[in-house]
């Protein structure tokens, strides 16, 4: 192309110079003769050209030739490789026309040898031929594909059909199916039926181990007649022969069917007799670390039906022995140890007598029990008398356990009262045996009564003389206190009056531990409490705090009041200078709960005087300025011997409505020249 294009720009270049140098006519009858030479020498040097470099027609058809029978060798190898790998899906060809397609290529001059796989060139056929051939290869390469595809899914397919005949064998195992097998790729589809054939043997192999298991479960069945078929049976799956293996194994499996059914049945009839029994039995009452439902073991037993199925019944059996082992054994290791706590334990001689199902080995005897019907009763013995031991002396040692505390209980009981019942004791089970064990204590000291049962001591219990003093902080008028004595077996109680000590004495009081109480009448004291262990003539003294206005009124609110003080501190000056006084009964911008504290502990950071009302108000008043107001009646209204009601002091005179019992206080305290008499003031 370059050649060609290079004589046109020539052609062009040598008219353009005629027209210029003898102008365009010439130019004219120039290009009419240059053109003509122009393709004459460009034909010429372009034919020199191809022969120059070995390009000509025959010689490209040859080189196509030898394309084709390259192409043609690789699918022959390809063919040979799947004959080679799997000979039994090949077996005599795949009909594709293999022979015709090789001689065609004889035809078209590319000469096959089939016995070394290559090919030689003869006088090839014309290019037309030879592409023909390139596309009847190709498309034979596609077929061989598909055609040993085909092969193996059908191969898959007869090796899943007789799987299928043994699944009552071995469980189903997931293999290849002829969806797996692809169309395009020869070694993929190759691959799945290795895949399927790896399956199948293995299959093969579990059923023959399967069917080996159950005759080892046996003797009535001829186990070498049963070896030599399922070896026969291992080699046909060796040798991809499944139908003949799968034949070999279901001969197999009649031939165990026949001969083991009676051993199955009898199996099963004992095994169904020993999982009843340890299901009827009351094991598990007993128990806390051992599972005795054997409910599921049941259900699976019942389901087998078929002697093939003796291996399956002979793990059940094996399972189920385990269960009825590990009941007895946790049952004989309790038994041990609760021996062995009585036997650590300091209590009398012949208080328990260890049973004979301690020393005998339940467990060992069973084990060497092959024969299920003696198994069930040597192991229905061994339950009966290993629960009847433990029912025996698990009591007792529950009882060794407690001892200690309820020993102190009946020591308490029968010095305070020389009697002990079983209700009095701290337990709800096994009281008899605790009693029965205190008395073989103490059998010279104690009478044992085991119809009730009760312990008891000769003659009346000892009593002692309790004195009970009762002081108050401070003195003032007579005031009652109420005095208790009380326990949960004896209470006593009394009530003296006094103006500060006041003493009780309680007799005939029992041995024991008592709470011992006093409370006051009135507000202005709290009670008082303490605990005494009567074992003597004692003396208990008892003060009494004195409650103030503050504890009574702030008891809870406290804290809560504290943090509203200083907001309404300037609220209760103005108020308390307007009134001259503050009382519950006025109106206050706070919760009502509140008042009665904010009001005292308002009094107490100004210093005022705070009193209750009957009715419960409090009040906050200004002692100072009452004890001035007091002072001016005695001096200026009141004669010598004169008297005047506290009722008029507080409507004529006094600022503040305090009551009584404070305005007595404050004139005792304050007057010197007047005195106090009920409710009146007397000027002296």
């Amino acid at each position: 192309m370059a050649g060609i294009f290079g004589l046109v720009l020539l052609g062009g270049l040598l008219s353009a110079g005629v027209f210029v140098l003898f102008g365009s006519q010439l130019a004219v009858y120039a290009a009419a003769a240059i053109a003509p030479m122009l393709v004459v020498v460009g034909g010429l040097w372009v034919r020199r050209r191809i022969a120059s470099t070995g390009t000509d027609q025959t010689q490209y058809t040859r080189r196509r030739a030898r394309e084709v029978g390259e192409s043609f060798t690789d699918v022959w190898e390809k063919r040979e490789r799947i004959r080679r790998e799997y000979p039994d899906v090949f077996g005599d060809g795949l009909g594709l026309g293999l022979g015709a397609v090789i001689a065609d290529l004889g035809t078209a001059g590319i000469d096959f040898d089939r016995e070394n796989g290559a090919f030689t060139l003869d006088d090839v056929d014309t290019l037309e031929d030879i592409n023909s051939l390139a596309t009847r290869i190709e498309a034979f390469d596609e077929d061989l594909d598909k055609a040993f595809g085909e092969r193996v899914r059908q191969r898959i397919q007869a090796i899943n059909r007789e799987l299928e005949r043994i699944d009552d064998l071995v469980p189903a195992s997931r293999g290849p199916t002829p969806a797996d097998v692809p169309d395009d790729d020869w070694t993929a589809a190759g691959a799945q039926l290795d895949d399927a054939r790896e399956v199948a043997t293995e299959q093969v192999d579990s059923a023959a181990e399967t069917i080996q298991n159950t005759v080892g479960s046996t003797d009535d069945v001829d186990r070498e007649t049963v070896e030599e078929q399922l070896a026969e049976a291992r080699a046909a799956a060796a040798a991809d022969q499944f139908g003949d293996a799968v034949t070999a194994l279901l001969d197999t499996r009649d031939i165990v069917r026949r001969e083991g059914e009676s051993a199955f049945s009898t199996v099963r009839a004992a095994l169904r007799s020993l999982l009843d029994t340890i299901e009827a039995s009351d094991a598990d009452e007993y128990l806390t670390d051992t599972d005795t439902d054997v409910g599921d073991i049941q259900r699976a037993v019942a389901d087998l039906d078929d002697a093939m199925e003796l291996s399956a019944l002979t793990e059940h059996r094996e399972a189920t022995r385990d269960v009825a082992l590990a009941i007895v054994e946790e049952l004989a290791d309790d038994l041990d140890a609760v021996v062995a706590k009585l036997d650590r334990a300091d209590i009398p001689d012949g208080y328990y007598t260890v049973p004979n199902a301690h020393d005998r080995r339940f467990t060992t005897d069973l084990r060497e029990t092959s024969d299920l019907q003696n198994f069930e009763e040597l192991w229905v013995e061994a339950l009966n008398e290993l629960t009847a031991a433990l029912d025996a002396l698990q009591p007792k040692a529950d009882v060794v356990s407690g001892y200690d505390h309820v020993r102190d209980v009946i020591d308490t009981e029968l010095q305070a009262t020389g009697y002990v019942g079983a209700d009095d004791l701290p337990v709800r089970q096994h009281e008899e045996q605790f009693l029965g064990l205190y008395y073989r204590e103490n059998p010279e000291t104690v009478s044992f009564d085991i119809d009730e049962p009760s312990l008891s001591i000769d003659g009346k219990a000892e009593t002692y003389t309790v004195d009970v003093t009762a002081k108050f902080e401070r003195g003032g008028p007579d005031r009652d206190i109420n005095i208790t004595l009380e326990s949960d077996r004896h209470t006593a109680t009394d009530t003296v009056t006094t103006p500060l000590v006041g003493t009780t004495t309680f007799t005939d009081v029992p041995f024991g531990e008592y709470t011992i109480k006093a409370i006051p009448s009135g507000d202005d004291f709290g009670p008082a409490e303490t605990t005494a262990e009567v074992d003597t003539d004692s003396e208990v003294s008892l003060d009494l705090p004195e409650v103030t206005l503050q504890d009574r009124v702030c008891d809870g609110v406290q804290e809560e009041s504290k943090q509203y003080l200083d907001d309404l501190e300037e609220t209760f000056d103005d108020r308390f200078d307007e009134e001259g006084y503050l009382s519950t009964g006025m109106s206050y911008r706070v919760e009502e709960s509140y008042i009665p504290c904010l009001l005292v502990l308002w009094a107490d950071r100004a210093d005022h005087g705070t009193t209750q009302l009957d009715d419960g108000t409090v009040l906050v008043y200004d002692a100072e300025t009452l004890v001035g107001e007091l002072e001016n009646v005695v001096a200026y209204n009141l004669e010598d011997g004169e008297s005047i009601a506290f009722d008029e002091l507080r409507e004529r005179f006094l600022s503040a409505p305090v009551p009584d019992a404070a305005l007595a206080d404050i004139a005792t305290a304050e007057l010197d020249d007047a005195t106090v008499a009920d409710d009146h003031l007397t000027k002296s």
